[in-house]
C-alpha cells in the first residue's frame, strides 16, 4: 500500500475511536451477552500450541513464495517469503483465537473462508469444531500446498481446499452448498471484490449465520464498501471491531450497528 493510500484511511480510523463504546453502553440483551461471552472466551484461550509451533517455524522460513496473486491489495509485497507472509500477511494469534471463539459459540457446520494464505487461521477454524467442514479458497497454488501440509501435520480431515481465482471457484461451490453457517472474507482487498463476495455469500447464509469481514479499514475503498454492506437489507446486526467486522442475518434481531473493542 502506498503512503497516499494509507493516508486516505485516516478518517476511517478516527471514526472508530470517536464511536467505540464498551459493554456498559449496550442496550440489547443479545448483544451484551454475545459481547461478554466473546470477550471471556478470548481471554481464556491461549491459542492452540500445535498451530502456534508451526507459525513460529514459518516466521524464520526464508523460502520464497512466487505463484500468482489473483487479487489486488495484498497485505505484503509481491516479492515475499514465507517469513514475510507469516509476519505481515496472516491473522495474529489473538485474531485466530477470536475466530476459534466464534466457532465455539456458534458451532457452524459449514464454514467458508476466502483467503487461505499459509493455513494458520484455517487450522484454528477447523480445530475449533471438528464436526464442521471448512471450505477454504486461495488463488496462489504455492500457498494452497503449504496450507495443505499444515492440515496434514495437524491430522485435520475437515478442510477442503480450492485453488484458483475466487471469482471462478466460489460460485460453483456455493451452488453445491445448501447453506453457509459462517463465512470469513480475507481475500482480494478491493472494495468491489468485497462487495461481490458479500453478495454471493449472503444468499447462502443460514438464519443463525455469521459473516466475518477482515481488514475493513485496509483502504478507503474497503471501508466504503463495509459501510454499504452494513446497510444491506439482509444484514440485521453488525459489529465493528476496528480491524474486523461481524455481520448477523437473523431476522429476529433488530437492525443495529455497534462499534466495539476487544
Amino acid at each position: 500500500m502506498s503512503l497516499t493510500q494509507a493516508l486516505k484511511t485516516i478518517p476511517a480510523h478516527l471514526e472508530y475511536f470517536l464511536e467505540v463504546v464498551n459493554e456498559h453502553s449496550l442496550q440489547s440483551p443479545f448483544v451484551y451477552e454475545f459481547y461478554a461471552n466473546l470477550k471471556q472466551l478470548i481471554s481464556k484461550e491461549g491459542g492452540i500450541e500445535e498451530i502456534e509451533a508451526i507459525r513460529r517455524k514459518f516466521l524464520t522460513d526464508a523460502t520464497p513464495v512466487t505463484g500468482t496473486d489473483m487479487g489486488a491489495g495484498s497485505k505484503v509485497s509481491t516479492s515475499k517469503t514465507i517469513a514475510k507472509i507469516a509476519r505481515h500477511g496472516i491473522s495474529t494469534k489473538r485474531e485466530c483465537v477470536m475466530l476459534a471463539s466464534l466457532v465455539k459459540m456458534f458451532n457452524p457446520y459449514i464454514i467458508v473462508e476466502l483467503g487461505t494464505s499459509l493455513g494458520i487461521a484455517t487450522a484454528y477454524l477447523a480445530g475449533a469444531n471438528n464436526k464442521g467442514t471448512v471450505f477454504t479458497f486461495e488463488g496462489n497454488k504455492e500457498l494452497v500446498d503449504i496450507a495443505g501440509k499444515v492440515s496434514e501435520r495437524l491430522s485435520m480431515k475437515n478442510i477442503r481446499f480450492f485453488h484458483g481465482n475466487i471469482d471462478d471457484t466460489l460460485p460453483g461451490v456455493l451452488n453445491e452448498l445448501e447453506k453457509v453457517d459462517m463465512a470469513i472474507i480475507d481475500a482480494n482487498h478491493r472494495g468491489e471484490a468485497l462487495w461481490r463476495y458479500f453478495h454471493w455469500l449472503k444468499e447462502k447464509m443460514s438464519k443463525a449465520g455469521l459473516m466475518v469481514i477482515d481488514d475493513i479499514r485496509w483502504s478507503a475503498g474497503m471501508y466504503r464498501t463495509w459501510k454499504e454492506i452494513i446497510n444491506d437489507e439482509k444484514v440485521t446486526l453488525s459489529m465493528d471491531f476496528h480491524k474486523r467486522g461481524l455481520l448477523f442475518f437473523d431476522s429476529h434481531l433488530n437492525k443495529e450497528h455497534y462499534v466495539l473493542s476487544l
